[in-house]
Parts: structure tokens; C-alpha cells; sequence
């Protein structure tokens, strides 16, 4: 599938975006009808929509648009009278390029679909399943989601394995958390009681800095859940901070490369397949 890291990105003395689509580019999207857009800051935001332009008057633009990571997932909601809905401005941005589908991986929350137009979402569940097959302990296995809005996404993996005919988790595990006003970081208030002695598995849709994450764990240690292991998947692996900082306490990290491109020897990366 032709990408925009294919072409030619410049930017002018001002600081202006501008692009340059070759001959050869426009050729290949025409026998795909398609293009994939590695979106990870917002001048590719922006060099997506001159990338359109130039497809649409060259009568080359394709139907299909994959967009492995969709930035600003997080902002879906209005949090203070001095902040943006991110989200929603990114989706009026998005609309406007009038692509027929929009094939993405893994959102955040509900509000992305209900707020972009002809998206089409691929769960990570399939993944998932690859992850703790290949990757994790074999017994003693419990999946945990790790606040109340992963419940969901915990809920609907084991809801998955069961139509495939796969055992299910018979337990599922739940922690609590919140952001604390005065500092900022997230502490972990509750962890479920059966997670106790067993290899745990968390599964969310973005690692970041991981700075939840670490607060979990450590709350587990402190409070003597005596786990046997700890394992974590995420399908959006940005790892802002490092793996350092997530593999001191996590076994086995997993995630796509939807945006994570690194080698780290620590991390199993699954290769996104939209034909699945």
C-alpha cells in the first residue's frame, strides 16, 4: 500500500508545510486505491490533506485511507472552558477530505467512530490473542483491565475468543484509578482481589509515557498481590518515555506498528493486517 512517507516533505523558510507527489506515487495509489497514513504529529495531519489535494486534481485520489493510529483519540470530550475538543476538530478536518473509507486500528473510545465519517475500526483483539499464546506464562493466566474504561475493551476480548471457539478467561480482573488535581499523576485505588498470585495481563489501547502503568504495578507490590507475572499489551505502543521505564516491571510488553517503529528486543510488535 503506497504511504505518505513516500513522498517528498519540505518546508519553507516561514514555516509553511508544502509536499511534492511523484509520477510514480500517483501510479501506485491508482492500482491500490488506496493510501496509508502514518499519522504521529500534526504537520502529518497536514501533509495528508496537500497529499489529497494533489490525488484529487490529478484524478488519482483512492477510496480507501488507512490511518493505522488515529492522534487525538484521548481529547474526546471538552475537560475546561481553556481547552479544545481535540478530537472533534480533528475529525471535522478529516471529514473534509470526503474519503469513501477510513480503515483505522483501535480507538480510544466510542466518540472517534460517532465522530468521523465512513470509518471502519479494527479491533486489536486478534493480536491480543497472538500476544498471549506466543508471548505469556500459560497458567495461572487472568486479564486485567486497568481502569473502568478498559472494562469494555477486556469484556469484548474474551467475548471474542469465545466465538472463535477459544477458551475465555473465566475471571476477569479490574483496577481503579484517577488523576490526582494537585500533581497531575494517576494513582491507582483499587485492584481487584482475584488477580492474587497469578500471571497478569493487561490490555489497553495506548502505552504513552506509562506512567499509569508503573502505578500499577507498583500498587500491586506495595499491597502484596504476590502476582507471578506482569504482562502488557497495547495496540498504540508510543512509549514516550522509553521501554526502560515499563520493562522494569513488565515481563512482556506487546504492541502493532501502528506507531511504535523501534527494535527493542523487550517489545513483540504485530504486524497490522487490514485483510484479516
Amino acid at each position: 500500500m503506497p504511504n505518505l512517507n513516500e513522498i517528498e516533505r519540505i518546508r519553507f523558510p516561514a514555516g509553511e508545510r508544502h509536499v511534492k507527489v511523484s509520477d510514480d506515487f500517483i501510479q501506485k495509489v491508482k492500482n491500490c486505491n488506496g493510501i496509508t497514513a502514518n499519522l504521529k504529529s500534526s504537520d502529518d495531519i497536514l501533509d495528508l490533506m496537500l497529499v489529497t489535494d494533489v490525488l484529487s486534481y490529478r484524478m488519482a485520489k483512492p477510496e480507501n485511507l488507512y490511518i493505522p493510529y488515529l492522534p487525538y483519540g484521548r481529547q474526546d470530550r471538552n475537560t475546561t472552558n481553556s481547552q479544545p475538543f481535540s478530537l472533534n476538530v480533528f475529525a471535522n478536518l478529516l471529514n473534509s477530505l470526503k474519503y469513501k473509507f477510513i480503515l483505522t486500528t483501535e480507538v480510544h473510545s466510542d466518540v472517534t467512530p460517532a465522530l468521523i465519517n465512513n470509518l471502519v475500526v479494527q479491533n486489536a483483539d486478534i493480536y491480543l490473542q497472538e500476544f498471549i499464546n506466543t508471548v505469556t506464562d500459560t497458567e495461572d493466566r487472568i486479564l486485567l483491565a486497568p481502569d473502568q474504561g478498559g472494562s469494555k475493551r477486556v469484556d469484548r476480548f474474551n467475548e471474542f475468543l469465545v466465538k472463535k471457539g477459544c477458551l475465555g478467561f473465566q475471571e476477569i480482573g479490574q483496577a481503579l484509578k484517577h488523576r490526582n488535581p494537585q500533581t497531575g499523576r494517576v494513582e491507582v485505588k483499587f485492584v481487584s482481589e482475584n488477580v492474587r498470585n497469578k500471571n497478569i495481563i493487561i490490555y489497553d489501547d495506548i502505552i504513552d509515557g506509562a506512567s499509569s502503568f508503573i502505578s500499577l504495578a507498583e500498587f500491586l507490590i506495595k499491597n502484596n498481590y504476590n502476582f507471578k507475572s506482569l504482562s502488557i499489551f497495547a495496540a498504540h505502543g508510543i512509549f514516550s518515555k522509553g521501554i526502560d521505564v515499563l520493562a522494569k516491571y513488565y515481563k512482556n510488553i506487546g504492541t502493532t506498528n501502528s506507531f511504535y517503529n523501534g527494535n527493542d528486543p523487550r517489545v513483540k510488535v504485530y504486524q497490522i493486517n487490514y485483510n484479516l
